[in-house]
């Protein structure tokens, strides 16, 4: 009977270490929650089989932008009828990204550029590793995901001045817009000073995260159009934004560049 007992014992413990390392040897590839999309280009240049070795060293470009790190395999050299899947694996300070190829063999080598976009990242900073389809190393690196800003809000001036009114006179348009910015704490301030747009306008600004800043795109929702033109200054707040070096761009409601302007905000 103690014999049995040990017997089972036994078998439990083995169960046990086989769950263990069928965890460990069977890691989670694209993760839930995030959005993998990989796309491969065509190739960039070839060479016959026999033809000797490659001259491009192939290298891995990391970037970051909103909630999206975006890893490209620069100069993969691979067989001209590559289909490159890359699958994503979550690791304990980032991510790695595993190159496999599914295509039909060819008797010439290609190269190709592999890029790889994992969105829906939280902000923090990540060390990514890139395997080509022999698993072996091509390279890795950190990238960043700065914190997001908290909200924003715009703001617009009364009419400052009518430079043109219907039936009237078109008077010289002697204010020039321009782009001024400050800080208070984590508060951003953008001013577009002197836009010239319809009176009846309401302007707001749409603000968008770049990787070296913030990018406003203002719009007009009015409903009622009016036979004047006016300058107005226009005022975005941006809150939560933490130390750092920001370029602000604001763009216009046809999209056109206005200005732009470079803010520095210290660590506290």
């Amino acid at each position: 009977m103690r014999m049995r007992h040990y017997r089972i014992a036994a078998i439990l413990g083995l169960s046990f270490l086989l769950l263990v390392c069928s965890k460990t040897k069977n890691p989670v590839k694209n993760p839930a929650g995030l959005k993998v999309e990989f796309r491969q280009s065509d190739c960039q240049g070839y060479l016959k089989q026999g033809a000797g070795s490659s001259e491009a060293s192939d290298t891995v470009i990391l970037s970051s932008h909103g909630d999206t790190i975006s890893v490209l395999h620069q100069d993969a050299f691979y067989q001209c009828c590559a289909r490159i899947k890359v699958e994503v694996v979550k690791t304990l300070g980032g991510y790695d990204l595993f190159e496999s190829d599914t295509g039909e063999p060819c008797n010439c080598m290609c190269f190709f550029d592999i890029t790889t976009e994992i969105s829906g990242l939280p902000d923090g900073t990540y060390f990514i590793r890139v395997f080509d389809t022999d698993g072996d190393p091509v390279d890795s690196g950190t990238v960043d995901i700065p914190p997001k800003y908290g909200a924003f809000e715009s703001f617009q001036s009364e009419c400052k001045s009518h430079s043109f009114k219907a039936g009237g006179q078109a008077l010289s348009d002697t204010l020039r817009d321009s782009v001024l910015v400050w800080f208070v704490a984590d508060t951003v301030w953008v001013m577009h000073k002197n836009a010239f747009e319809n009176c009846c306008s309401i302007i707001l600004s749409q603000v968008e995260r770049t990787p070296q800043g913030f990018d406003l795109f203002e719009y007009d929702t009015a409903t009622d159009w009016c036979y004047c033109i006016c300058y107005f200054d226009f005022t975005t707040t941006i809150y939560g934004v933490p130390a750092g070096v920001y370029l602000i761009r604001v763009f216009d409601t046809v999209g056109e560049f206005v200005g732009e302007a470079e803010l520095v905000i210290p660590s506290a």
